[in-house]
């Protein structure tokens, strides 16, 4: 017998809290976020499912966290166990939150699953809706697409005396076993979407972002990054108008007596306002934090107007120095203009200048990629302008095949190939000025067997739940189950199980080819 999670009751002081106690009679929905409360509540997702479902009429909604440092599932509202809620909708934004989910599920009495059981398991997110067959032991439902066009659906759903039955019926909405093609729930106009203006801001903890009104200023991207899921399954890229923007920050700052904004965006200076709105901000004394940004789209002038916003450090997204590689993959830019900006931005008061950087693609040589970004490190440092200690954060990470991207041909053993990689970032980079962080090969090999499997994949994630999510775990249920026999893992699939039950609006034609140009003309 494996422990099993635990469950506590941990209200939080915050503002912005519901208090709606409910009737007996309404619908019970619980939303469940599988990680740290101080990364849970950063959450839009989880922000704008409780304000919304808390304001329709016969429904009380819930949150919930989970700590894995105590192993705990933590109720932020009534002290309510979610194995008796009518359903709980769970937020899903990498494949390693799937075997924490299970885990979760396992250890409230949720799993296994009854076709007539309640709560009705509902997971959603980006990685669900790009290959659902992985959570296919876990979920009863999971939502294709994006979530403010399901949420009404969901509840007239859930009247139903067998909700299962007529939710197989629906295009945005996958079962199991799965049946009939699925198509992406899209908003296409996010003025006239639900965004919750009204927020719950923790008084005693510190959120993964800070302090701040979190606002999503655009969806997708117009850049179609060769490995980026996000870029292909949310496109495409759209962004709201600078009024409603406006009106958001205007109202919410008042909510919140506080005068920052946290953005949320794949392509922030793709927003034809983006610079206008942030010199507006200063001018109002409004600090604020804007997320990674492509190499390309900064300018000296941008660089001063985020540090004269309150940033500190400044997160460029580069990945890889060799333009060989880098513009076929979609991030064409000019290393020279990169070094200065990294000038500039000491210069500018960032303490920390972060650099998101990969390896491990086809026919990469990585002493030449090291070597790239290391001539990087030395002409900024000898510059002639005072560097920071740890001025330059390096977040080296392996390329992880994804679906519905180019590289989803790509076998999951290939990322284990590629582990030498990493170490060679290691031991060639670093210093005074300068940090290097890698992840873990093996649970990036673990991403992409999970992201990259169909139905037989579930039964590892379930296990791996219950045990423990470890790598020790890992690599005995790897050998248990016999997972290295499955044929994709080591030579990729030729047609991708998840394409022949969705239609997320993107061609197979064009990942066909884009992949066999990338194999092809990168050296």
């Amino acid at each position: 017998m494996y422990p099993l999670v635990g469950f506590v009751c941990k209200p939080r002081r915050e503002v912005g809290k519901v208090l709606k106690k409910g009737r007996p009679s309404d619908l019970k929905i619980g939303i469940l976020t599988p990680m740290p409360y101080e990364a849970a509540v950063s959450s839009l997702f989880m922000q704008l499912a409780y304000y919304y479902l808390n304001s329709l009429e016969n429904i009380v909604a819930f949150r919930y966290v989970y700590d894995g440092e105590e192993d705990v599932v933590e109720a932020l509202d009534a002290c309510l166990n979610p194995k008796n809620l009518d359903a709980l909708l769970i937020s899903a934004s990498f494949e390693l939150d799937y075997p924490y989910i299970a885990r979760i599920l396992a250890g409230l009495g949720i799993l296994p699953r009854k076709d007539t059981a309640r709560p009705i398991v509902v997971v959603g997110g980006l990685s669900p809706t790009s290959n659902p067959l992985p959570l296919s032991k876990i979920a009863d439902v999971v939502v294709i697409g994006e979530a403010e066009p399901i949420l009404d659906k969901l509840i007239d759903l859930l009247g139903y005396s067998n909700p299962l039955s007529k939710m197989r019926e629906e295009e945005n909405l996958m079962t199991f076993p799965p049946e009939g093609l699925k198509r992406k729930a899209l908003v296409r106009d996010l003025d006239n979407a639900f965004f919750p203006i009204t927020q719950t801001h923790p008084l005693d903890e510190e959120p993964a972002y800070g302090h701040g009104l979190r606002i999503e200023i655009s969806r997708g991207c117009r850049r179609f990054c060769a490995f980026c899921l996000e870029g292909h399954v949310s496109a495409p890229f759209r962004y709201r108008s600078l009024s409603r923007v406006e009106d958001i920050i205007s109202k919410g700052l008042k909510l919140i007596l506080l005068k920052r904004v946290i953005f949320y965006s794949l392509s922030f200076f793709d927003v034809p306002y983006a610079e206008t709105l942030l010199e507006k901000l200063v001018s109002e004394g409004v600090e604020f934090s804007v997320p990674s940004l492509r190499p390309d789209y900064l300018t000296e002038k941008r660089v001063e107007l985020i540090a004269r916003g309150g940033q500190r450090t400044l997160t460029i997204a580069p990945e890889i120095l060799i333009p060989e590689i880098s513009c076929p993959i979609g991030k064409c830019f000019d290393i020279e203009s990169l070094k200065e900006l990294l000038i500039h931005s000491a210069l500018a008061g960032f303490r920390h200048v972060k650099l998101y950087l990969m390896t491990g693609f086809p026919k990469e040589d990585v002493e030449v990629s090291v070597n790239a970004i290391g001539k990087l490190i030395q002409e900024v440092l000898k510059a002639g302008v005072r560097i920071p200690p740890n001025f330059l954060r390096l977040s080296v990470n392996l390329l992880v095949p994804k679906p519905w991207t180019p590289f989803q041909y790509l076998p999951p053993q290939h990322v284990k190939q590629k582990e030498g990689n990493l170490r060679l970032f290691q031991k060639s980079l670093g210093g005074k000025c300068v940090e290097v962080e890698t992840h873990s090969a093996d649970w990036l090999f673990a991403q992409a067997l999970i992201g990259l499997g169909d139905a037989r994949i579930s039964n590892l994630v379930v296990e791996l739940g219950v045990r423990g999510v470890t790598l020790g775990n890992l690599k005995r249920l790897i050998r248990e189950l016999k997972i290295d026999e499955l044929r994709y893992v080591k030579e990729g699939w030729e047609e991708p199980p998840w394409m022949k039950y969705l239609d997320l609006g993107i061609n197979p034609k064009y990942l066909e080819t884009r992949y066999r140009i990338l194999v092809s003309n990168t050296n």
